[in-house]
């Protein structure tokens, strides 16, 4: 059985689901490193099992763990992200060596960097790291074809999408509980990033248009702006439809999926969002941005769901005008088709990926 040492920046619970259905199936001598234990992004309150396959690094001296670095590897390597001092030295020295590894990265964002400082990283990422990969997988076509554009050789390249838990994020019917449309959106309280603002700002023209119209807009999440949300808020008169839920658990997300009508993603830009693969796991009508990698990769606009144009909080309100008067058979019509879309994406397809690129070591 191959070895495989899966190298990733922070425990979470898709990562985990996806790490167990690889121990469960026996694809693999897994053996699992973490950057960090936890982050203050991602207050999880309930502990993760960490066994004797699992090493998380102890970065005592320059942020580096000097311990880590001098461990014997006899493993092919599944490294997400490299922005990590310890990663970042052996990367460089698994290029140089030939030691294999195979790199998983969001897409990756277009940043103004100019300078020595930015050739030098793209001379260390695209002609080292990238290029002496045995493969590089990423989430989303859209990241697929962005890494083709690369000077990076003929490396192969292919979508290996967050995995979502199938039996965990599903449906639950009836759902409907009172007369008030509920929409929800989950993410962290940041506007230039989650767009919010757009959210509100189309709400606050819904409500202006139809004022005997009655909904709830509820927010998951935590952030630098809940703040500058309750203003937001307060400005447009909403406190009565918008509701801030705070921090939730994994276990608490498919009830709060399954009582709304709608699931909203009004990102600016977001790589490839995990709440808009769960909320169409729960049968959703998800309505997202055109920037929005998931939505993108999912969405077939009003045959699973809905797509709008980014920062256009006029496209926004254009898609709540027409779902909010849809006919019952077309949102039960919606929702299944929403579902059945995320049944296609199971974890074995992630699998499969992995299979397909470790055969030549078998």
């Amino acid at each position: 059985m191959i070895k495989l040492t899966y190298h990733l920046p922070h425990p979470t619970h898709y990562h985990q689901y996806f790490l167990e259905k690889l121990v469960e199936t026996k694809a693999y001598n897994l053996n699992i490193v973490y950057y960090n234990a936890l982050l203050k992004e991602y207050p999880w309150k309930n502990n993760f099992d960490f066994d004797k396959q699992t090493y998380i690094f102890k970065k005592k001296y320059f942020n580096v763990d000097f311990r880590y670095l001098f461990k014997k590897n006899k493993s092919i390597n599944f490294v997400a992200g490299w922005i990590e001092p310890t990663m970042i030295i052996l990367l460089s020295f698994w290029a140089i060596c030939g030691i294999p590894y195979i790199i998983g990265t969001d897409t990756i964002i277009d940043k103004n960097r100019k300078g020595v400082k930015q050739f030098l990283r793209s001379l260390w990422l695209h002609k080292l790291i990238l290029k002496n990969a045995i493969s590089i997988v990423t989430t989303g076509n859209i990241a697929v074809n962005k890494i083709k554009s690369l000077p990076i050789g003929d490396i192969k390249i292919y979508n290996y999408p967050f995995v979502t838990n199938l039996d965990f994020f599903k449906p639950v019917y009836p759902r409907k509980i009172n007369n008030e449309i509920i929409f929800l959106s989950s993410g962290r309280l940041d506007i230039k990033h989650k767009g919010y603002d757009i959210a509100i700002k189309s709400f606050n023209k819904l409500k202006l248009k139809y004022p005997t119209f009655k909904f709830i807009y509820k927010i998951i999440g935590v952030g630098p702006d809940y703040n500058n949300l309750i203003i937001l808020i307060d400005n447009y008169n909403l406190k009565n439809e918008v509701q801030l839920l705070g921090w939730k658990e994994a276990e608490d997300l498919p009830n709060l999926y399954n009582i709304c009508d709608f699931f909203i993603h009004p990102s600016y830009f977001d790589p490839y969002p995990n709440a808009v693969l769960e909320a169409m796991a729960c049968g959703n009508i998800v309505i997202a941005s055109n920037t929005a990698g998931s939505a993108l990769d999912r969405i077939i606009d009003n045959e699973n769901g809905f797509i709008f144009n980014s920062g256009d909080f006029d496209s926004l309100y254009d898609k709540l005008e027409y779902v909010i008067k849809l006919e019952q058979n077309d949102i039960q019509l919606l929702k299944t088709q929403a579902r059945k879309t995320a049944e296609l994406w199971d974890f074995n397809y992630n699998i499969d990926v992995l299979k397909s690129i470790t055969s030549i070591y078998e």
